[in-house]
């Protein structure tokens, strides 16, 4: 009778579901943007972890000479937790401030950059939703349209009790759409009549609705590398609209004078034709 039960109790244990420990999923969000312009790439976490994370040591790496090493690192934010709502990613709004830190290496082999930082909080975030943002600036020496892998190098969580969490990663790309600036029609040089198009599209002859003589496509890549201006402290051109000193900066390149700040970005220095 003994052995029965034993023998009971031995199968019930067999038959019990363990637990799976929790994996948090996260992914590097694809992004698309032109040369010389800063973009953003979004680390997400895609699923809910229970247990939460309070910290992390995560490091990408961009293959080659893509982007250069500009820009801050932005933790990620999210709201007080209350009883009726978790914890959620909802950019912009002040949640505990975190211990960060950030670093960059620059590989002397290949040209490509390593971005590292480091995050502890106080509080857990269970997810899912947007765990960091990691600006790239992308070079102006691109000229062909690319795409480009950017990876993990590098990711370790922990959890409240300073425990590390299991990880799966799902890399991501950063695709360039090439061009150079004052060039609008994309005929690879800068000439007076990308000049003309600089001022039509500054005036509003010229729209996103009424985009012609362009293409909705090449619409979108000139207000773009018709931004010239300003040069901004971070190393990027522009303010997301295009005006009339934009429009003399291109007419400017046709004559074959310097782009504003080419010296400091690496940028392109005469326009053709």
């Amino acid at each position: 009778m003994k052995r029965l039960l034993a023998i009971s109790l031995l199968c019930l244990l067999v038959a019990a579901p363990i637990a799976a420990q929790e994996v948090a999923q996260i992914q590097l969000q694809d992004v698309v943007g032109f040369s010389g312009q800063q973009v953003e790439m979004q680390i997400l976490l895609n699923n809910r972890v229970e247990q939460g994370i309070a910290g992390v040591d995560v490091a990408i790496l961009t293959i080659g000479k893509v982007t250069q090493a500009t820009g801050q690192l932005v933790p990620f934010k999210v709201p007080e937790p209350t009883a009726s709502i978790g914890v959620v990613a909802i950019p912009g709004t002040l949640w505990d401030i975190p211990i960060s830190y950030e670093a960059r290496q620059i590989s002397t082999r290949d040209e490509s950059v390593e971005y590292r930082v480091t995050m502890a909080q106080s509080r857990p975030f269970t997810g899912p939703g947007q765990l960091m943002r990691i600006p790239l600036q992308i070079s102006e020496d691109v000229m062909f349209d690319s795409a480009f892998p950017v990876r993990f190098a590098r990711v370790v969580f922990y959890n409240i009790n300073g425990e590390p969490i299991p990880v799966a990663t799902k890399d991501g790309m950063l695709t360039v759409k090439a061009g150079r600036y004052g060039d609008l029609n994309g005929d690879g040089q800068v000439t007076v009549g990308d000049a003309i198009l600089a001022i039509r599209i500054a005036i509003g002859q010229i729209t996103a609705a009424t985009p012609s003589p362009l293409s909705a496509d090449q619409f979108t890549k000139a207000l773009h590398f018709a931004d010239v201006l300003p040069v901004n402290a971070d190393g990027s051109r522009g303010d997301k609209k295009v005006t009339i000193p934009d429009a003399t900066a291109v007419l400017a390149l046709a004559l074959g004078l310097p782009l504003p700040g080419a010296a400091a970005t690496g940028g392109t220095t005469t326009g053709g034709g």
